[in-house]
């Protein structure tokens, strides 16, 4: 992932002619109704049968090559060679997992499960913490040719970049000519500079794999207490492992009620990463439990250093707003590192 994008493509349009291409390119039967299911980086329809059944189609925007949407398909399927609740594609009458479409819109389509609870909860969390370690256990099998990279806009930026890519969303913010743009873009940069001074010492003796990128919420989902689904590889990626735990607990961490962070999120996340820990056949390493809260209090470089300089105006102070509200969780993380390092320590 770079800090200089070309545009996005935008979001495939959902319509009655986008089901009618689907339907054909897969010979499949006509739905007699489809739900729009949203999705940030792809399309996804249901499509509802009169038997009761149902499949999801899943449009990709343009950026998505096939070689990409190959090594999508190949982490799922080996996810479900672990016992992973991950949705089998429906082959295309070409025996690939995937068409193109005449306007040249790639689409899979793949089973339906049935939902009710997506992961956002402490106890559920517990569960998909255990999940997640199968999952990153499954992926390390995979042997891609060329790296996998994270499409643009992923909730991720490489901490590499950081430094550089945080100081561009700055200025941009300063730009603005709005004193509380202004000094958010003096908090966040001096916030993500001493992250970097830290952290440089513990690049070492890191795990580096795909992951699936965006594990939370309604892409980790439950009927009733069981796992029933792990959906959504669309920001499928290599990156060190223990950034993955990093996001889906800094999302955590910015629902209600968990921020400013205290002493009970604190143990909440040293019991998570402990199931994850137990649940691996890859234990954590010293180095990965000791910079597990130097990448937590960094997620919001993501967004001051990858999404402000790339997206347009109105987005960017969207986001910059955005980062405003969350950038007092990552301080507070920082602010206590050592009460946070002490836990997370073996």
């Amino acid at each position: 992932m770079t800090v200089d994008r070309a545009p996005v493509p935008p979001r495939v349009v959902p319509s009655a002619g986008l089901v009618e291409s689907v339907v054909a390119a897969f010979s499949l039967p006509r739905p007699v109704h489809w739900l729009d299911l949203g999705g940030l980086w792809t399309t996804n329809l249901r499509f509802d049968y009169a038997d009761g059944s149902a499949v999801v189609a899943r449009a990709h925007r343009g950026l998505t090559p096939p070689e990409r949407l190959l090594a999508i398909q190949s982490a799922k399927d080996a996810a479900r060679r672990f016992r992973l609740p991950v949705p089998a594609a429906i082959p295309a009458p070409d025996g690939r997992g995937w068409s193109t479409l005449p306007d040249g819109t790639l689409v899979e389509v793949e089973e339906h499960i049935d939902w009710d609870t997506p992961m956002r909860t402490f106890a559920f969390l517990h569960k998909g913490f255990a999940a997640l370690a199968r999952l990153h256990d499954a992926l390390r099998t995979l042997q891609t040719a060329t790296p996998v990279a994270s499409p643009p806009h992923a909730t991720y930026l490489d901490p590499g970049q950081v430094v550089d890519g945080v100081c561009r969303g700055a200025s941009r913010m300063r730009a603005w000519g709005e004193p509380r743009f202004s000094a958010l873009a003096d908090d966040v940069q001096r916030h993500c500079e001493a992250i970097a001074d830290k952290e440089e010492r513990l690049r070492h003796d890191q795990v580096r794999q795909l992951v699936h990128g965006d594990f939370w919420d309604d892409n980790v989902v439950f009927r009733g207490l069981q796992l029933a689904g792990v959906l959504d590889f669309d920001f499928l990626g290599e990156r060190d492992r223990i950034e993955e735990l990093a996001l889906t607990l800094w999302f955590y961490l910015l629902e209600p009620g968990n921020n400013p962070p205290g002493d009970v999120q604190v143990q909440q996340v040293r019991g998570l990463v402990n199931t994850y820990d137990q649940s691996s056949a890859l234990s954590l390493s010293d180095a990965e439990r000791e910079r597990l809260p130097l990448a937590l209090a960094r997620q919001p470089a993501w967004i001051a250093g990858g999404w402000l300089p790339a997206l347009a105006d109105a987005g960017a102070r969207a986001q910059a707003a955005d980062l405003a509200a969350r950038l007092p969780t990552a301080e507070a993380i920082l602010d206590d590192l050592t009460t946070w390092t002490s836990a997370l320590a073996r």
